[in-house]
């Protein structure tokens, strides 16, 4: 059983279902193991064998339909050799005993290991035209009578003039032209324009007295180009060198192969451009195929990753919740949905979401299919999402703080607490802004380790906090030690060993009521947005 498209390795992924597309066809597509046991059938080609249902055509052993075994051997031995088989012809036994001629296409899929999974191949009902060939082997009186009801189009023509001598009743249906039109022209005349040079090639080499010519195209009176098989005998004909030609129409056949190949590139092409990365495990959780996106997502070349098992690419915290996954997969379990995190080449852990679905053929689970998308950036936003509102919570505390309470210490203890974990600083104090002395002096601190920030006396313009009372403007230093007379709370800076500083005026009604100060005891590059809510917690202060 056959199809006369190249051997393809398929990737261990769904195998496409071609029935729907070829089922209105006149031909017969099949899937069959090497033991024999016939997978699947078309409706036409159950119709061909004649059996009630696909059922019972399913029941049947491939190598039953055969009249002849030896041919059975032989076509499976052929198949094994060269993987692909092209026009095998064989007599098939029909469900009623009836007896068919057929010809089949077929080829090998295998598995990654080489092995034989199963043939697929196309099958076409060629009865017909043998009947066609025996006419060949006829009498002058039995081969009219055959050749004028012959279902097959059939034609005679002038080997040394190319004109036709005769046509039988399908010529005339099948092409269009009447039975006086016909023999009023050549051969070339059924030709597109651009296959007559390729026509005349080919007449002006020896022939035999049988000769299978292949595919060629003809020409209908419609002007509709069709595919044709041609078998043709050279005989004697009314006193010419004559030759009889059957021309079968394989248009559909070729239709059916296109469409195979056709859809075979087609997921091939949206395996390997897809966004997401797709990829396919065994039961074993060993990679067997991926895409482009999965190579750029992991970072290991696909020679790479097909070494390798899920554990080499999920951290010990997430590799049971995959394989727990696989587990429901194989009890029956629906499509899944999950995030874990991958481990890349280079070691860095991305989050991914993984959608997976069993792979099974003809029942048996082979391994699971896998979608993953990288949620980096949809993670990143959600963390941003949840800082803003974080934020927002916090600007609201200190409103309520301020609004519903007669106690500034209060308060000010209210936003402390929202700087220190809303910016995720060490330490921070309130300087409250004396109008009497002039100086600005400690109201409020958070995550000091020593009492010298109680100490804190400033006059404005003097130190970092002083400048920024005096200019109303946000100061800050990413190393105080550098500062020199510039920070003059040195004995602060010796005990709490801070190294980065911020501070931000409070301005309420256009008067400087004091700082902000907040406290790194690490390197810290503040971002534009960190810079800018520090700002509004001055100013909701």
């Amino acid at each position: 059983m056959g199809a006369s498209l190249a051997k393809v390795r398929l990737v261990a992924a769904p195998e496409f279902d071609y029935s729907d597309v070829l089922s209105g066809l006149p031909v017969g597509l099949y899937r069959s193991t090497p033991s024999g046991q016939i997978l699947d059938a078309t409706p036409p080609m159950i119709q061909m064998l004649g059996y009630p249902s696909r059922e019972a055509l399913l029941a049947v052993n491939a190598g039953d339909l055969y009249v002849n075994p030896e041919d059975r051997r032989r076509w499976q031995a052929l198949i094994e050799r060269e993987r692909v088989l092209v026009d095998f012809e064989t007599q098939y036994r029909r469900h009623d005993g009836a007896v068919i001629w057929v010809q089949d296409r077929a080829r090998a899929v295998d598995e990654e290991d080489g092995q034989v999974m199963y043939y697929v191949g196309i099958l076409v009902d060629i009865t017909a035209r043998k009947h066609a060939e025996e006419v060949l082997r006829q009498n002058e009186a039995t081969f009219r009578l055959l050749f004028a009801g012959n279902p097959l189009p059939m034609w005679v023509y002038d080997l040394s003039t190319l004109h036709f001598l005769e046509v039988n009743t399908a010529a005339v249906a099948h092409y269009g032209y009447t039975r006086e039109e016909f023999l009023a022209m050549r051969i070339t005349d059924v030709r597109p324009r651009e296959d007559v040079e390729r026509l005349v090639a080919n007449l002006a080499n020896p022939r035999p007295v049988l000769q299978s010519s292949g595919e060629w195209r003809h020409r209908r009176k419609n002007g509709q180009v069709i595919d044709v098989q041609i078998e043709s005998h050279a005989m004697q004909f009314a006193g010419h060198n004559a030759v009889l030609v059957v021309a079968q129409d394989i248009t559909d056949r070729k239709r059916a192969e296109e469409a195979l190949a056709e859809s075979e590139e087609q997921y091939r092409y949206l395996f390997e451009n897809a966004n997401d990365a797709i990829f396919t495990i065994d039961l074993k959780g060993n990679f067997t195929t991926l895409n482009k996106a999965a190579e750029l997502l992991s970072g290991y070349l696909r020679g790479e990753a097909l070494q390798k098992n899920i554990a080499d690419v999920l951290p010990p915290e997430h590799l049971g919740t995959a394989r727990a996954m696989l587990t429901s997969k194989l009890t029956g379990g629906d499509p899944t949905r999950y995030e874990v995190e991958l481990l890349t080449k280079d070691g860095r852990r991305v989050p991914v979401e993984i959608a997976t679905t069993l792979i099974s053929r003809f029942g048996q689970p082979l391994g699971v299919q896998g979608v993953g998308r990288d949620m980096t950036e949809r993670k990143r936003a959600e963390e941003e999402i949840k800082r803003h509102l974080n934020r927002l919570t916090a600007l609201r505390a200190i409103d309520v703080a301020i609004a519903s309470s007669l106690d500034l210490s209060l308060a000010l203890n209210v936003l402390l607490d929202q700087v220190t974990s809303q910016l995720q600083v060490d330490a921070a104090a309130v300087l409250l802004f004396n109008p009497h002395t002039q100086v600005l002096e400690l109201a409020a601190a958070r995550g000091f380790r020593s009492h010298e920030i109680q100490r804190t006396r400033l006059r404005l313009g003097e130190g970092l906090a002083g400048r920024a009372a005096l200019e109303r403007r946000m100061v800050s230093s990413e190393n105080l030690t550098d500062e020199g007379r510039s920070f003059t709370r040195a004995d602060l800076l010796v005990k709490e060993r801070f190294r980065s500083y911020y501070a931000a005026p409070l301005v309420a009604k256009g008067q400087v009521e004091g700082v902000l100060e907040v406290f790194h005891r690490g390197p810290f590059e503040a971002t534009t947005d960190w810079l800018d809510f520090l700002v509004a917690l001055a100013g909701q202060a």
